[in-house]
């Protein structure tokens, strides 16, 4: 890939992301396939990405519990002793 072609595809990428975005980029190595370039970012969620995360985070809470639950039954119903 030319140089060129490669900063057209970052530019592309960068406009994609939003004024919001941070991005970084990190070259790597230099092996046999010559160095590897790598872009990551952080930029905040949309409202539909926020919901989705909220649906999974519910999800999740209620497996853990269950697996727990589950945990107890399966160890004959112990329970946690606090410690004082």
């Amino acid at each position: 890939m030319s140089l060129d072609a490669a900063i057209d595809r970052l530019t592309a990428l960068r406009a994609q992301l939003g004024p919001d975005a941070r991005a970084e980029l990190s070259v790597r190595g230099g092996g046999p396939d010559g160095p590897r370039i790598g872009v990551a970012f952080d930029r905040p969620q949309t409202a539909e990405e926020e919901a989705r995360d909220a649906r999974y985070a519910a999800a999740y809470r209620e497996a853990r519990a269950r697996e727990m639950r589950l945990l107890g039954e399966a160890l004959g119903g112990a329970r946690r002793r606090s410690v004082a």
